[in-house]
C-alpha cells in the first residue's frame, strides 16, 4: 500500500485524475438523465393554415423493452406563430424542445406559396435546427405524414431516414439537406430543390405500405390547441408513403415547378454527383443487336465543367466520364443472355449513350429555362471564372433572370467499359 501511495505522490497526473473523479463522479451518478429534461425530436413537421401554424414532432420515447423496437410518439401544437407553437409543444411534452437531433424537416406544399426561408431561418437561429436535416415537402399535411411514419417506426422499426432521406450516391437522388437549400437560396442563383414525399392510397404502384406488419397500434398523436391537422385533410385511406424521385424547383423560397425522376437524373448526369445508376437505350440496331432495348449499369467518374466565352456568347462545356456495363438485353419482348462478346462496348454504343444523355439533358434544361431556375449553379461558375464578361452579358438582357436562355451548352460523354 505504501508503494502505491508513493507512486501516486510522485505521479502528478494520477493525483489530478483522482481529484477529477472524486469531484465529478458523485455528481454524474446523482444527476438525472438528459432525456428527462429535453425531448429527443427526430423529425419536425410544419403546417400552415391561413394565419395558424401547426407543428408536429416525431419524438423518441426511451422506454425499456425486450423487443429492441424504438418507440416514437407524434406530439402536435398550434399557434399564431412558430415560436408560440413551440412553447405550447414544450407544455404538452413536459420537456424542453430542441432540434439538435432532428434529421428530417417536413413542410406542407402550401407553405411554398410564399418565401419559406423566413420560417426556417427562425428555427435555425433560435431552436438550433441542424443544417444536415433533410428538408422535404409533402402533398398532404406534414402531421398526417408524420403519423404514418410513426406507425412504421414503432411497428416495424423502420427509421424515418430510411423512408425520407435518399441515397445521395444514386442517380435518382439529390442532396436534400437544409444546408444545400440555403446555399442555393442565398447564392447568385436564388434557386433550390426539395424532395417531394406524398401520401397515396394503398393502390398506388410505388411506395411503402404505412400499415405496420403487426397491425399497428395507436398513432401516439396528441395535440396542443387543436387535435385536427392543418394544411391538409386527414384520410384514412392514405396508407402508402411515396418517395419516387419527384423534386420541387424552388426560386426565392417559392415553388415554381418540379422535376420527375428522369429529369432529376439528367441533373446528376450533368454534375456527375452520383456513384451508380442505369441508362436505357431503346431499339438498338448495331453489331450483334437487332431492335434490342439495352440497359447499362453506369458508374460516374465525375464530370469536368468549364465556362468561357466565344464571340461574346457564354458557353458551358461539360465532359461526363462514366464506366458502363451491360446489365440487361430485351429483344422481341424477351430477355437475352449476356456473354463476354455481346457485352463489349463498341464505338456505336458509346455514341448512342452520349446521344441519349444529350437528349435527356436538353429536355431538363428546357424546363429550367422556362422556370428561370438555375439549380446547376451556372451563374456562380461564370462569376468565379468569367466575372467581367458575364456581367457584360447580363447587361444585354431585358430580363436578367433569363440568362440561361442565351448560354450555349456543349455536352460530351466519355464511356469506358465497367
Amino acid at each position: 500500500m505504501k508503494k502505491i501511495f508513493k507512486a501516486i505522490k510522485h505521479t502528478p497526473i494520477l493525483i489530478a485524475i483522482i481529484i477529477v473523479v472524486l469531484f465529478f463522479l458523485p455528481t454524474a451518478i446523482a444527476s438525472s438523465a438528459e432525456t428527462t429534461k429535453k425531448a429527443i425530436i427526430v423529425a419536425l413537421g410544419i403546417d400552415k393554415n391561413e394565419d395558424e401554424f401547426e407543428l408536429s414532432f416525431l419524438t423518441f420515447v426511451p422506454i425499456a423493452n425486450q423487443n429492441f423496437v424504438e418507440n416514437y410518439k407524434v406530439i402536435s401544437s398550434t399557434g399564431d406563430s412558430i415560436s408560440k407553437a413551440i412553447d405550447l409543444a414544450g407544455l404538452n411534452i413536459g420537456k424542453e424542445v430542441t432540434l439538435s437531433h432532428t434529421t428530417t424537416t417536413i413542410i406542407n406544399e402550401n407553405m411554398l406559396e410564399e418565401d419559406v426561408i423566413k420560417y426556417i431561418d427562425y428555427l435555425k437561429r433560435t431552436i438550433n435546427l441542424s443544417n444536415n436535416t433533410s428538408f422535404v415537402c409533402t402533398n398532404n399535411s406534414a402531421k398526417n405524414l408524420m403519423i404514418e411514419i410513426q406507425k412504421l417506426s414503432s411497428g416495424d422499426g423502420i427509421n424515418i431516414e430510411e423512408i425520407i432521406a435518399k441515397n445521395r450516391d444514386y442517380i435518382y437522388s439529390l442532396d436534400n439537406t437544409l444546408e444545400r437549400f440555403c446555399r442555393g437560396y442565398y447564392g447568385y442563383e436564388k434557386s433550390s430543390v426539395m424532395t417531394y414525399v406524398s401520401l397515396e392510397n394503398n393502390d398506388a404502384p410505388n411506395g411503402i405500405d404505412a400499415t405496420p406488419s403487426d397491425g399497428g397500434g395507436p398513432s401516439g398523436s396528441s395535440s396542443g390547441d387543436s387535435s385536427e391537422s392543418s394544411g391538409g385533410n386527414s384520410n384514412s385511406k392514405m396508407k402508402k408513403i411515396v418517395n419516387d424521385g419527384k423534386t420541387l424547383l424552388i426560386k426565392k423560397g417559392k415553388k415554381v415547378g418540379e422535376l420527375d425522376r428522369e429529369e432529376l437524373k439528367s441533373v446528376n448526369l450533368f454534375t456527375g454527383n452520383f456513384k451508380q445508376g442505369t441508362i436505357k437505350i431503346d431499339d438498338v440496331n448495331v453489331g450483334e443487336f437487332s431492335h434490342a432495348d439495352l440497359t447499362y449499369l453506369i458508374y460516374s467518374q465525375g464530370s469536368i465543367i468549364k465556362t468561357f466565352f466565344e464571340n461574346g456568347i457564354p458557353i458551358v462545356s461539360v465532359t461526363l466520364k462514366i464506366e458502363a456495363a451491360l446489365e440487361e438485353i430485351l429483344a422481341n419482348d424477351k430477355k437475352t443472355e449476356i456473354n463476354s462478346e455481346i457485352s463489349k462496348i463498341s464505338q456505336e454504343i458509346k455514341d448512342l449513350i452520349e446521344q441519349k444523355v444529350k437528349e435527356k439533358f436538353a429536355l431538363t434544361l428546357a424546363i429550367l429555362r422556362e422556370k428561370k431556375t438555375d439549380i446547376l449553379g451556372i451563374y456562380s461558375k461564370f462569376m468565379r471564372s468569367n466575372k467581367k464578361e458575364f456581367e457584360k452579358y447580363l447587361e444585354t438582357l431585358d430580363d436578367k433572370e433569363e440568362y440561361l436562355d442565351g448560354i450555349l451548352f456543349r455536352f460530351s460523354v466519355k464511356t469506358t467499359p465497367g
